[in-house]
């Protein structure tokens, strides 16, 4: 079995200088995208300064994948830009993944992230707004492991039209009842208004076929808000990946 782990992205908005505002847009533009890549960079060096909380829902899943006894190969693919051991340098937890992590849009150590649209026909000139134009741009083979997977778990991550391009191809083929590869696909999302966004993200990227997706796949939605109260929930997902109950207790309450 090969498992895969998405987490979420980050985002945030800086104002630019109105000096710029006489050159012709695509300039002022251009470098308008810089300097929010390089705010963006900047808020994120200060966030990543705060301690991990060891004991969140998002640190007990990933825990969980993380201390499976079998063979199985563990990938995660993170849409944040921060890096695991810059969080908590001395943190047991953050050893566990830094081998494990793909950083699907740069991470702030390298100096650069990806900001931008998905691919989309666009005014020529305006090119560089798309996130495959950057010249930094070199993303894993997250769709590949995705097809390969056969437990795949979603954490956070609004699965938008914006990121559509890593996703839409996994979902159209789990759905599609043409040599069907049934899977474990588990959506991590905060209560029951992301949950339709959710839905709704689905539907559009199995071209209105959730139901099938459903039927083809082990597929279930957590809201994470409902976990504090019916723990059941994350024991369940977790014995997905282990069987001892003390390994369990021991990752729900470590």
């Amino acid at each position: 079995k090969n498992g895969i782990l998405i987490l979420p992205r980050f985002s945030c908005y800086i104002s630019f200088s109105h000096e710029d505002i006489l050159n012709p847009p695509i300039e002022r533009d251009q470098k308008a995208l810089q300097l929010i890549k390089n705010g963006l960079i900047q808020y994120l060096i200060k966030v990543q300064q705060e301690a991990i909380n060891e004991n969140s829902i998002a640190a007990i899943v990933a825990r969980a994948f993380m201390r499976n006894k079998s063979n199985d190969q563990i990938v995660i693919y993170s849409f944040n830009y921060t890096s695991f051991s810059e969080v908590a340098p001395n943190s047991s937890f953050a050893m566990e993944f830094n081998d494990t992590i793909n950083y699907v849009h740069g991470c702030i150590l390298d100096g650069n992230i990806i900001l931008g649209t998905k691919d989309e026909k666009i005014v020529h000139n305006y090119d560089f707004i798309q996130k495959s134009f950057d010249s930094q741009y070199n993303p894993p083979a997250m769709v590949y492991d995705l097809m390969d997977a056969d437990d795949i778990t979603i954490f956070g991550h609004s699965l938008g039209i914006n990121d559509s391009q890593y996703f839409k191809a996994f979902f159209e083929r789990q759905s599609s009842s043409t040599n069907p590869q049934k899977k474990n696909i588990t959506i991590f999302t905060k209560d029951a208004k992301s949950e339709i966004e959710i839905k709704r993200s689905l539907q559009e990227m199995t071209n209105w076929n959730l139901t099938s997706l459903y039927g083809l796949n082990n597929l279930q939605i957590i809201k994470t808000d409902e976990c504090a109260n019916n723990p059941a929930l994350l024991r369940k997902y977790i014995k997905m990946y282990i069987d001892n109950e003390e390994d369990i207790d021991s990752i729900i309450h470590i």
